[in-house]
């Protein structure tokens, strides 16, 4: 997406929604310690920006004030570098919120309630969060000195044009005072009132003639006319076309400077009241959503509202969600709107054969989520006419399209030369990839019928020859993938996951040299872990679900700690020295070369055992700071060598039903979590009461309760 900054259609309410996400992400996935001075001061200096976009006059502007030119462009800078980032972030977290569906596929990524991955923190590179915290505080320095220009906006307009804001108000109590605080706000128009988390709007909401901006949460209705008279509204988001109201589309004809329109039930509006909406003079129009809700037309109708509601060429943003027509739209992927940037296409059941995307000279991300009628990416997809072959292409997300067979390449021809991620998930009948470029940095299979990686390509011709740089690989569920061999290509290879797929031959870890992270997950026929001894770069490490690692008898304790394997470790070379988070599934999978020798461990996260390994932890012990068993149901007791691990701060357990006492615990720990204790544990560890008390009293951070968690979350080690 990108905003406009053209004429006098800057969107201060943007720049607001690129802050609020902004902050919200950096609340739940990053330490972003001493931003809550920074939001607040970007919160109370929008309305002034917006002042002064309201007062000036953008094509006299640098006659007027230079300073004020510099700022206008310094602040553009800004804007646009922050969304860079956030587009960025947006994207990796759609994809972690796939992941979460399990084998089933959803109806629609837009309608699915899905849960974002406990661990999508560790998804990202540190280098992402931090390129969104110098954005905002970037954005923040220049927006503060919009205050300099107030004064002077007040000199060159008498600033007559107003900005009215409708918060949010979710107590019943205030309901009866909206009228009444909308009045005053309004120079005594009762207009608004708030019910059911809907805006109702009278008809004299039209004399509102120099209304920018409404923010509200929910549904815009009321009686006619709704917003045709808001000649100056430059934001409508979440607007629905009731059944038999379709006038609301025809009342957007009017509406010359809006930047962003979000409309729903498109399925009440005709093909010519689509027409009279005339979204194709609306030059400031920047990001548009159209959304279908229920198939009760014809597909033939919907395919002539959906062409007449052609934007304007310089839109940058489109969504188009359950459209139930068979064929394209007679202006996308055209040079209609050749400044379009990003495209969302999703649930377009009867949708079989796309247009030619790769004509779009500017298009930088592409999803194609739910269209269960296509069953070919061809020629007719890249286009024919220059440009073609998505030139500009960074990002391709692809999710559920199950009748997707081929997707082929151009002869002599070099695709996407600016790719940098690729996603396709739940294409189960595709069996081949377009070759793809050098330039690509993250790829993502799942449940997909490949049979092969192709070798990357140099997009560049003239070029030299040079290795993939590709950095963030997953293999999952590819039964037909029988061999990773083309993974020697990836010399800048950091992160890869391979799960229910076929493992890369031992010679290939050789070639990986800069893998610094690696998972591998429910591959049933790996029977060791020979090779991994080769990844010198490794420090995150996921063993988890392969059975014929953890195909052991049970033994105690002791005889677990006395077995052959364990006696040899502290004599052999130290290997994966750099090797510092690690999960696995069961102790077992530590007797395995080269993870017997590991000394180099910090956070280590077993998903269920029956007894801790003792020599390993010890062998650990100058580096081992945290400690977590997700299901401890069947871990009888903690062994007394816990108090020699004097680097451990954190210690969690859940479902510990069956310890019934401490050992004597480090000084140096901090925190200790057991959830769905024994009861006999809650009693001795009772403060300043129980037997175990004095064991734990030290501890800051002390939670140990009786009840099981319906969702035990362990802070992240990975």
């Amino acid at each position: 997406m990108a905003l406009a900054f053209a004429g006098k259609s800057v969107a201060v309410s943007a720049i607001s929604m690129i802050v609020r996400k902004s902050f919200d992400y950096l609340e739940k996935y990053a330490k972003a310690e001493g931003m809550k001075s920074v939001q607040e001061r970007l919160e109370r200096a929008l309305p002034q920006v917006q002042v002064v976009f309201d007062a000036i006059d953008m094509e006299r502007i640098r006659d007027q004030s230079e300073a004020l030119d510099a700022w206008l462009w310094q602040l553009r800078d800004a804007v646009e570098e922050a969304e860079d980032v956030l587009d960025e972030v947006e994207y990796y977290k759609l994809e972690k919120e796939v992941k979460t569906r399990g084998n089933k596929v959803s109806s629609s990524l837009y309608k699915c309630k899905r849960v974002v991955v406990r661990q999508f923190n560790s998804t990202f590179k540190a280098g992402t969060f931090k390129r969104l915290l110098d954005a905002i505080r970037k954005l923040d320095e220049i927006v503060v000195g919009v205050e300099r220009f107030v004064l002077l906006v007040d000199r060159l307009d008498s600033c007559t044009s107003r900005q009215y804001v409708i918060r949010r108000l979710y107590k019943k109590s205030l309901e009866k005072e909206i009228g009444k605080k909308i009045t005053r706000k309004l120079s005594g128009c009762p207009l608004a009132a708030k019910l059911n988390g809907c805006l109702l709007v009278s008809g004299q909401l039209g004399n509102l003639i120099s209304l920018r901006h409404i923010y509200f949460s929910g549904i815009l209705c009321g009686f006619r006319p709704y917003f045709g008279y808001l000649t100056s509204l430059q934001d409508l988001n979440d607007v629905y076309v009731p059944l038999k109201f379709a006038s609301v589309a025809r009342e957007l004809a009017d509406l010359k400077d809006l930047c962003y329109l979000s409309i729903h039930c498109l399925e009440n509006v005709n093909a010519e009241e689509a027409t009279l909406a005339k979204l194709d003079e609306k030059e400031y129009l920047i990001m548009l959503s159209l959304t279908w809700k229920s198939s009760q037309q014809e597909s033939y109708t919907e395919e002539q509202v959906l062409d007449n509601l052609e934007p304007h060429m310089n839109l940058t943003k489109l969504k188009i969600n359950g459209y139930n027509g068979s064929r394209s739209p007679c202006w996308l992927g055209n040079t209609t709107i050749i400044n379009l940037t990003y495209l969302y296409i999703s649930d377009c059941s009867y949708w079989q054969h796309l247009p030619p995307l790769g004509e779009l000279p500017s298009l930088k991300y592409l999803y194609l989520i739910c269209l269960i009628s296509v069953k070919r990416l061809d020629s007719s997809f890249y286009g024919c006419e220059q440009p073609f072959g998505f030139p500009s292409l960074e990002y391709i997300f692809i999710e559920c399209l199950p009748a997707l067979e081929e997707w082929v390449e151009m002869e002599g021809e070099h695709l996407f030369p600016q790719l940098k991620a690729l996603a396709v998930m739940d294409c189960k009948e595709l069996r081949n990839i377009p070759a793809l470029p050098s330039t690509l940095t993250y790829l993502e299979m799942d449940s997909v019928g490949l049979t092969t990686l192709h070798e990357p390509y140099v997009p560049n011709e003239n070029a030299e020859p040079q290795k993939s740089s590709l950095s963030r690989l997953k293999i999952c569920r590819c039964p037909y993938l029988e061999t990773l061999e083309q993974l020697n290509q990836f010399l800048y290879l950091e992160e890869l996951c391979i799960e229910h797929s076929a493992l890369p031959p031992i010679e290939v870890w050789k070639s990986l040299i800069a893998l610094s992270c690696l998972e591998i997950v429910s591959c049933h026929e790996l029977a060791d872990l020979n090779g991994m001894e080769e990844l010198t770069s490794l420090t995150e490490l996921k063993v988890i679900g392969c059975n014929k690692l953890e195909e052991l008898p049970v033994v105690s304790s002791q005889q677990f700690q006395a077995s052959e394997h364990n006696q040899v470790v502290t004599a052999c070379t130290s290997y994966l020295g750099r090797l510092e988070n690690l999960r696995i599934s069961s102790p077992f999978v530590l007797q395995w070369f080269p993870l017997r020798s590991v000394t180099s461990v910090t956070n280590m996260t077993i998903n269920s055992c029956r007894c801790l390994p003792e020599e390993w932890l010890m062998q650990n012990c100058n580096h081992l700071q945290r400690i977590g068993v997700r299901d401890a149901s069947h871990l009888e007791f903690l062994p007394s060598i816990m108090a020699s691990l004097t680097s451990l701060e954190s210690l969690q357990f859940s479902r510990a039903m069956l310890i019934q006492s401490l050992p004597e615990l480090p000084s140096s720990l901090r925190r200790l979590q057991i959830l769905g204790c024994n009861p006999v544990l809650m009693r001795r560890c009772r403060k300043s009461r129980g037997r175990d008390w004095h064991k734990i009293a030290h501890i800051p951070d002390l939670r140990i309760v009786e009840d099981e968690p319906s969702s035990y979350s362990l802070h992240s080690y990975m």
